[in-house]
């Protein structure tokens, strides 16, 4: 067991490995909402035929360590590319810190929250989501737990959908810092992580620790996950799925689109984001060799727990997979909105 000491400096390290490759500096892409519309407007003009139908209304959810001022460069690709009068908006929570350093249940209340108050500063009901990494599980937690939910189409991003299991490796300051300062922990692994994250304390307070999976320790996963295994209807105490009616709330959607890819480099396994994820290790077994369970040998696909079943029979679930595209691609390749987003759109 790792000193208590090191669990701090552990977790507060492992929260800068899956962050380095996520966070973006909201001033290299420096574009304020006054901006965009004084700078997009005018090639809007040009470009586009008045008779299209503007889209319904399009919402933008940051993932971990961003902020809706991240987004600005989708947003201005989605404005780029679609019929003239489209709005959309990147919402304005979770900020930077706030990301990592509240619990996802808590984030979810000021996510709705935030959508109820642009539906009603708008004056618009039914709108698209388009949410990426972190912001991608926070977008269908707030589907599946919201009845009166009005999205339409929901697009995940490299969304964590199924869980996180691994320690993005990506930083050479990050690991700099560690060879210099604390090169003991070198030697900690993510079999070791699950000390950190699977107590009261981390799930009250850390984003993260709501859906760290890990495969060596289901049980206490089961009864310690304070998010990702409620969503999933995998807690051993209660049946969520039943109380709030998790299938019935998705399948209000029209559509529902993961994007994933084999070269992403925080999502881990890189599947999650299609709702895949590790077998649960079996004692016995070869511990380094996890292999992956494909979504629909799953539970929560077999039982439809919140209707990915009826989704995909329905031809309203799509899964998406392109190589060599990065984490943050998603979010600032013009061509990966046109070819992989705009068709579901309307």
């Amino acid at each position: 067991m790792l000193s208590l000491s090191i669990h701090f400096l552990f977790l507060f390290l492992l929260l800068i490995s899956l962050l380095a490759v996520n966070a973006c500096s909201t001033n290299k892409y420096p574009i304020n909402s006054e901006q965009a519309n004084n700078e997009i407007q005018p090639i809007l003009d040009f470009q586009k035929d008045k008779s299209d139908k503007p889209f319904l209304p399009i919402l933008l959810m940051h993932g971990i360590k961003a902020s809706n001022e991240t987004l600005k460069t989708l947003q201005k690709n989605i404005l780029k590319n679609v019929p003239a009068g489209t709005r959309v908006f990147s919402i304005d929570c979770e900020n930077d810190l706030t990301s990592i350093f509240k619990n996802m249940n808590d984030q979810l209340k000021d996510f709705t929250t935030a959508v109820q108050t642009l539906q009603k500063q708008y004056n618009f009901t039914d709108h698209h989501l388009i949410c990426h990494s972190q912001g991608g599980l926070l977008c269908r937690s707030f589907i599946q737990m919201n009845k009166n939910h009005n999205v339409k189409v929901f697009i995940s991003l490299s969304g964590v959908q199924n869980g996180q299991f691994g320690i993005p490796n990506s930083s050479n300051d990050w690991e700099y810092l560690i060879r210099k300062y604390l090169p003991v922990l070198l030697n900690v692994t993510r079999e070791q992580v699950y000390h950190i994250l699977y107590n009261k304390v981390a799930q009250d307070s850390i984003s993260i620790a709501g859906y760290w999976r890990d495969p060596y320790q289901v049980a206490m996963y089961e009864s310690v996950s304070s998010f990702l295994a409620i969503l999933n209807n995998q807690t051993n105490y209660f049946d969520f799925a039943s109380h709030y009616n998790y299938r019935e709330n998705v399948l209000k959607i029209d559509k529902m689109v993961l994007t994933a890819s084999p070269q992403d480099e925080v999502i881990m396994p890189y599947e999650s984001a299609h709702f895949g994820f590790y077998y649960e290790y079996v004692k016995g077994y070869n511990k380094d060799n996890l292999m992956i369970r494909p979504m629909k040998d799953s539970e929560i696909y077999e039982k439809d727990v919140f209707g990915l079943k009826t989704l995909d029979l329905n031809n309203r679930l799509i899964r998406i997979s392109v190589d060599n595209v990065k984490h943050n691609d998603w979010i600032f390749n013009e061509e990966l909105f046109v070819k992989y987003m705009k068709p579901y759109l309307y």
